[in-house]
C-alpha cells in the first residue's frame, strides 16, 4: 500500500545519499595536493620524493570509470551502464592513476578506494580482487601478447572513514618470496608486483606511524571531517599543508558539510566506537530522532536503517518516547 511505498522512497533516499557522499569523498581525495601526500604517506617507491614531484608524475585519475568485468577495457562514464558481459555485472573503481617517473617512464598503477566502513577481512578480500583485476587490464594496454616483462607494479590503497577502533592504522599487504632447496637469484622486482594498503581514519597520538603515514592520515581526517565547517577545513589545509584549492575543489569540499546524511551517520559511527554503553545508549539515540527528524521516518523506520544494536534497541525506544 502506500505506507510501504513511502518506505521504500525513504530507504532508497537514504542509500541515494550515502551514494552520493561517497563520491564527494572521492573527489576530494582525488584534489592533487591531497592525493600527492597520500601517495607519499603510503607508497614505498616515492618516500624519497617531494610533495611537489610527486604532484607532477601523477597521470590524469580516473574517477568512477575504470571497468573491473571482464573485457571491459575502454573508459566508460559514470552514468552508463555497466552490465557489459553476459552473467556478470561490472564493478568500477573510485580514482585510477599512474606514475610517471621524471623523463615520462610509467613506474606505477594506483588505485584508491573510499570506504566508510566494514570488517577489516572483507575489506582485506576486496582489495586482493581489485589488485587482481588492475594487473589483468594491463595486458593489451601496458604490454601487449606474452611480453609479461612490461607488467607495472600496482597499488590498491583502500581508505576506511569510519572504522570500527578509535586509533588509526595502517596494513600493507604485498608478495613475498619464501625460498626451499638450492638458492634461486630473482631479482625483488621480478615479483614484488601487488601492494595492498588498507588505511583506518582514527586517533593519531600514541599510535606508532611513519612521519610520512601520519600526515597523510591527519589530512584525510581534515578533509573529510563531517563536523568542521569549511572555512576550518580550507585554512588547515592552507597553514598545514600548503594546498590551496580552485573554484571547483572548494566547492566539491563544500559539498561534504551540507548533507544530511553526515548528520546522523557521524552520530552512528562514533556510538560503534564508544566502550562505555552509556554513551552509546545517548549516541544512537541522538542519530535515531535526527534521522526521525531529517527524514520524516516513524521510530521503527530510523531504528532499521540505522542497524541499532540489538542492545540498544530498548533504551533507545524508552529515551525516543516510543514503547519497550
Amino acid at each position: 500500500g502506500q505506507t510501504t511505498v513511502v518506505r521504500g522512497m525513504r530507504k532508497n533516499f537514504l542509500r541515494d545519499e550515502l551514494r552520493r557522499y561517497d563520491i564527494l569523498c572521492r573527489n576530494v581525495i582525488a584534489i592533487r595536493g591531497i592525493l600527492a601526500r597520500l601517495v607519499k604517506g603510503m607508497v614505498e617507491e616515492c618516500r624519497a620524493y617531494s610533495v611537489g614531484e610527486i604532484e607532477a608524475m601523477i597521470g590524469e585519475p580516473e574517477l568512477g570509470t575504470a571497468p573491473l568485468g571482464p573485457g571491459l577495457r575502454t573508459r566508460i562514464r559514470e552514468e552508463e551502464s555497466a552490465d557489459k558481459v553476459p552473467g556478470e555485472g561490472a564493478v568500477y573503481f573510485d580514482i585510477v592513476f599512474r606514475l610517471h617517473l621524471p623523463g615520462g617512464t610509467i613506474a606505477l598503477v594506483v588505485n584508491v578506494e573510499v570506504q566508510d566502513s566494514g570488517t577489516f577481512a572483507l575489506n582485506v578480500k576486496r582489495g586482493i580482487f581489485y589488485l587482481c583485476r588492475l594487473v589483468s587490464r594491463q595486458k593489451g594496454r601496458d604490454f601487449q601478447g606474452d611480453d609479461y616483462g612490461g607488467l607495472l607494479k600496482v597499488y590498491s590503497i583502500w581508505i576506511v572513514t569510519s572504522p570500527r577502533r578509535r586509533e588509526a592504522s595502517v596494513q600493507v599487504f604485498r608478495m613475498e618470496r619464501s625460498e626451499y632447496g638450492s638458492r634461486v637469484r630473482i631479482p625483488r622486482e621480478a615479483y614484488d608486483k601487488l601492494a595492498l594498503v588498507v588505511v583506518c581514519l582514527g586517533e593519531t597520538d600514541g599510535v606508532s606511524l611513519e612521519k610520512d603515514m601520519k600526515e597523510a592520515v591527519e589530512l584525510l581526517k581534515a578533509a573529510l571531517a563531517k563536523d568542521l565547517a569549511f572555512e576550518e577545513k580550507d585554512r588547515i589545509l592552507q597553514e598545514r599543508y600548503g594546498i590551496r584549492l580552485s573554484p571547483d575543489e572548494a566547492e566539491e569540499v563544500r559539498k561534504m558539510g551540507g548533507m544530511g546524511e553526515a548528520v546522523y551517520r557521524s552520530g552512528v559511527l562514533q556510538g560503534r566506537q564508544e566502550g562505555r554503553e552509556e554513551a552509546g545508549i545517548q549516541t544512537w539515540t541522538q542519530s535515531v530522532e535526527n534521522v526521525m527528524r531529517c527524514y520524516g521516518s516513524s521510530l521503527d523506520e530510523a531504528m532499521r536503517n540505522l542497524n541499532v544494536p540489538s542492545q540498544y534497541q530498548k533504551a533507545v525506544r524508552q529515551a525516543v518516547g516510543g514503547q519497550a
